[in-house]
Protein backbone atom coordinates (compact mmCIF):
# COMPACT_ATOMS: atom_id res chain seq x y z
CA UNK A 1 0.00 0.00 0.00
CA UNK A 2 1.40 3.38 -0.95
CA UNK A 3 1.45 6.50 1.19
CA UNK A 4 -1.47 8.17 -0.63
CA UNK A 5 -3.75 5.18 -0.07
CA UNK A 6 -2.80 4.96 3.58
CA UNK A 7 -3.42 8.67 4.12
CA UNK A 8 -6.69 8.48 2.24
CA UNK A 9 -7.92 5.61 4.43
CA UNK A 10 -6.75 7.45 7.53
CA UNK A 11 -8.71 10.51 6.43
CA UNK A 12 -11.88 8.44 5.92
CA UNK A 13 -11.43 6.88 9.36
CA UNK A 14 -10.99 10.29 10.96
CA UNK A 15 -14.17 11.60 9.36
CA UNK A 16 -15.95 8.48 10.58
CA UNK A 17 -14.64 9.27 14.08
CA UNK A 18 -16.05 12.81 13.74
CA UNK A 19 -19.40 11.36 12.73
CA UNK A 20 -19.29 8.98 15.70
CA UNK A 21 -18.45 11.91 17.97
CA UNK A 22 -21.46 13.91 16.76
CA UNK A 23 -23.68 10.82 17.04
CA UNK A 24 -22.59 10.49 20.68
CA UNK A 25 -23.31 14.19 21.27
CA UNK A 26 -26.76 13.78 19.78
CA UNK A 27 -27.43 10.77 21.99
CA UNK A 28 -26.29 12.71 25.07
CA UNK A 29 -28.55 15.63 24.19
CA UNK A 30 -31.55 13.38 23.61
CA UNK A 31 -31.04 11.46 26.85
CA UNK A 32 -29.61 14.04 29.22
CA UNK A 33 -31.68 17.12 28.44
CA UNK A 34 -34.70 15.37 29.90
CA UNK A 35 -32.85 14.75 33.16
CA UNK A 36 -30.90 17.93 33.82
CA UNK A 37 -32.28 20.76 35.89
CA UNK A 38 -30.15 23.56 34.48
CA UNK A 39 -28.41 23.96 31.16
CA UNK A 40 -25.06 24.28 32.97
CA UNK A 41 -25.47 20.67 34.09
CA UNK A 42 -25.14 19.43 30.50
CA UNK A 43 -21.81 21.17 29.83
CA UNK A 44 -19.64 18.56 31.60
CA UNK A 45 -21.00 15.94 29.20
CA UNK A 46 -19.76 17.95 26.24
CA UNK A 47 -16.27 18.83 27.48
CA UNK A 48 -15.06 15.33 26.56
CA UNK A 49 -16.52 15.71 23.07
CA UNK A 50 -15.00 19.17 22.60
CA UNK A 51 -11.53 17.77 23.28
CA UNK A 52 -12.12 14.72 21.11
CA UNK A 53 -13.47 16.90 18.27
CA UNK A 54 -10.46 19.23 18.37
CA UNK A 55 -8.02 16.33 18.37
CA UNK A 56 -9.68 14.69 15.35
CA UNK A 57 -9.83 17.98 13.44
CA UNK A 58 -6.10 18.54 14.02
CA UNK A 59 -5.36 15.06 12.73
CA UNK A 60 -7.53 15.66 9.64
CA UNK A 61 -5.68 18.91 8.94
CA UNK A 62 -2.37 17.08 9.25
CA UNK A 63 -3.50 14.35 6.84
CA UNK A 64 -4.89 16.95 4.40
CA UNK A 65 -1.55 18.75 4.37
CA UNK A 66 0.21 15.54 3.39
CA UNK A 67 -2.45 14.27 1.00
CA UNK A 68 -2.84 15.60 -2.51
CA UNK A 69 -6.50 16.59 -2.86
CA UNK A 70 -6.47 15.76 -6.58
CA UNK A 71 -5.83 12.11 -5.76
CA UNK A 72 -9.22 11.59 -4.06
CA UNK A 73 -11.55 9.36 -6.08
CA UNK A 74 -15.16 10.24 -6.87
CA UNK A 75 -16.35 7.41 -4.62
CA UNK A 76 -14.34 8.78 -1.71
CA UNK A 77 -15.70 12.27 -2.35
CA UNK A 78 -19.26 10.92 -2.23
CA UNK A 79 -18.56 9.09 1.02
CA UNK A 80 -16.91 12.16 2.54
CA UNK A 81 -19.77 14.37 1.45
CA UNK A 82 -22.32 12.01 2.97
CA UNK A 83 -20.39 11.83 6.23
CA UNK A 84 -20.01 15.62 6.32
CA UNK A 85 -23.75 16.05 5.69
CA UNK A 86 -24.50 13.68 8.59
CA UNK A 87 -22.02 15.50 10.81
CA UNK A 88 -23.63 18.83 9.94
CA UNK A 89 -27.12 17.43 10.61
CA UNK A 90 -26.03 16.16 14.03
CA UNK A 91 -24.38 19.46 14.92
CA UNK A 92 -27.47 21.40 13.86
CA UNK A 93 -29.71 19.09 15.90
CA UNK A 94 -27.56 19.46 19.02
CA UNK A 95 -27.35 23.23 18.57
CA UNK A 96 -31.13 23.54 18.11
CA UNK A 97 -31.87 21.44 21.20
CA UNK A 98 -29.43 23.47 23.31
CA UNK A 99 -30.95 26.73 22.06
CA UNK A 100 -34.45 25.52 22.98
CA UNK A 101 -33.24 24.51 26.43
CA UNK A 102 -31.50 27.85 26.84
CA UNK A 103 -34.66 29.66 25.77
CA UNK A 104 -36.76 27.72 28.29
CA UNK A 105 -34.26 28.51 31.02
CA UNK A 106 -34.42 32.21 30.11
CA UNK A 107 -38.23 32.13 30.21
CA UNK A 108 -38.12 30.45 33.62
CA UNK A 109 -35.73 33.11 34.95
CA UNK A 110 -37.96 35.91 33.67
CA UNK A 111 -40.94 34.30 35.40
CA UNK A 112 -39.03 34.10 38.69
CA UNK A 113 -37.96 37.75 38.40
CA UNK A 114 -41.55 38.82 37.76
CA UNK A 115 -42.75 36.84 40.76
CA UNK A 116 -40.08 38.48 42.91
CA UNK A 117 -41.18 41.93 41.73
CA UNK A 118 -44.81 41.19 42.56
CA UNK A 119 -43.91 39.80 45.98
CA UNK A 120 -41.71 42.80 46.68
CA UNK A 121 -44.39 45.24 45.49
CA UNK A 122 -47.11 43.73 47.69
CA UNK A 123 -45.08 42.66 50.68
CA UNK A 124 -41.92 44.81 50.39
CA UNK A 125 -39.64 41.89 51.18
CA UNK A 126 -36.49 43.99 50.75
CA UNK A 127 -37.52 46.36 53.53
CA UNK A 128 -36.95 45.83 57.23
CA UNK A 129 -40.46 46.97 58.16
CA UNK A 130 -43.08 44.66 56.69
CA UNK A 131 -45.72 47.09 55.48
CA UNK A 132 -47.29 46.42 52.06
CA UNK A 133 -46.84 49.15 49.45
CA UNK A 134 -50.08 48.32 47.61
CA UNK A 135 -53.47 47.33 48.93
CA UNK A 136 -55.94 45.05 47.23
CA UNK A 137 -59.51 46.25 47.17
CA UNK A 138 -60.55 42.92 48.70
CA UNK A 139 -58.51 43.42 51.88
Amino acid sequence: MDKETTLSKRKMNLYQELLDCTNEQRTVVEAELRKVEKEEDILPFFSVYFEKWNQIVKEIEHVNNELDVEEVSDEERKQLQEMMNNITANINYVQDRLEVTSSHTGDDLRGVRNQQKVMNAYYNLNSKDHVPLYFDAKK
